[in-house]
């Protein structure tokens, strides 16, 4: 009974739901190896055992031969070959490429056959999978137009400005000059019309990385003060942490990202497209384990009842406190849901 189950759930199509893909052509035409696949996550666990980050980066340059690189990475095989992420990452690989064990031998087979790059339409159509959605960048969406596999969805979290850099590039993909927080406002407006435009049904906020999701009521004189601290370049940024070195910690700009965030939830309302918000564990090292936490989203949801809301990974490993197990469904002060919205929810849930 077991096999016939899963040989009728082999069967199934499958639609992707959480996938970080480049455009089908640009994946085919890069070239790939074994080491690849251990961004981002097997290569947390190399730093946790003991690597050096200098290690790990050089064990990526592709100036120096495959052997070299495999030997930086072997020794600390031993301490990582029973976690998660690299028996998924060896399943992966076994399932696509036939690969039967992590030896250079075998690295270098698999490596002749990723030598053009990833052949996404190929794995997919092995798999059953129709469609994927693709978690990127806030701008650049109609790169995807032409895509027979992607569905894109942009991560709007990202608008909330850290540097004047940050400021110019939301000009330029928006169109609107930006010098005050009314301006902010319109430049989202105009991201989110290139979105509708270009059909999109989601957006994901992926704020997690950088602050606790405590999103209050935003504040517009303490937002503008922020604003023009990062205009003027006098906001010294705070350590840096997550391997990637590009999670800034928000603390100091929390009502500037709280105006971001509320008026991105407000768009995506009157264009009827759903929040997808990043819960639970992160990927990189030195992260912020408060940050990992969705309880903090129940004033959030419902202060935004109306909206239809996904809570990635629910907040795993800490889904004892996942908003739904607790009062989200209790009426405020200030908005009774209606019987329909609770079922809106628990829909979306």
């Amino acid at each position: 009974m077991k096999e016939k189950i899963f040989r009728k759930l082999k069967a199934m199509p499958v639609f992707d739901s959480h996938e970080h893909l480049l455009h089908e052509r640009e994946m085919r035409g890069k070239p790939t190896d074994v080491i690849d696949f251990m961004t981002p996550y097997v290569c947390d666990n190399l730093m946790s055992c003991g690597m050096e980050e200098s290690q790990w980066q050089r064990a990526n340059d592709k100036g120096i031969s495959f052997g070299e690189r495999f030997a930086l990475i072997e020794k600390y095989i031993p301490h990582i070959r029973n976690t998660t992420y690299f028996k998924s990452m060896m399943r992966g690989l076994e399932r696509c490429y036939g690969m039967r064990s992590f030896t250079l031998e075998e690295c270098e087979r698999v490596n002749a056959a990723l030598r053009e790059g990833v052949d996404t339409c190929a794995i997919f159509k092995a798999n059953n999978i129709c469609k994927a959605m693709t978690f990127v960048g806030y701008f650049g969406i109609e790169y995807f137009n032409d895509s027979q596999m992607l569905v894109p969805v942009p991560t709007v979290s990202y608008m909330t400005p850290v540097t004047p850099e940050d400021l110019s590039l939301l000009e330029r993909e928006s169109g609107a000059a930006v010098c005050g927080l009314d301006d902010l406002r319109r430049a989202i407006g105009a991201m989110f019309a290139i979105y509708r435009r270009c059909g999109m049904k989601n957006v994901k906020i992926g704020s997690a990385y950088n602050r606790r999701l405590d999103y209050a009521e935003p504040d517009a004189e303490r937002a503008e003060k922020q604003f023009r601290l990062v205009k003027n370049g006098e906001f010294v940024l705070p350590r840096l942490y997550g391997q990637n070195n590009r999670n800034v910690p928000m603390a100091e700009l929390k009502d500037l990202d709280d105006f971001v965030i509320w008026e991105c939830a407000e768009q995506a309302r009157q264009a009827g497209m759903n929040l997808i918000f990043h819960t639970g564990q992160h990927a990189w090292n030195r992260n912020d384990p408060e940050a990992c936490h969705a309880k903090y989203l129940r004033k959030f949801i419902d202060e935004h009842a109306d909206q239809k809301i996904v809570l990635l990974h629910a907040s795993y490993p800490y889904t004892a406190e996942f908003p739904w197990r607790r009062s989200v469904f209790e009426p405020t002060a200030r908005r009774r849901p209606s019987a329909s919205r609770q079922r809106n929810f628990r829909r979306c849930w």
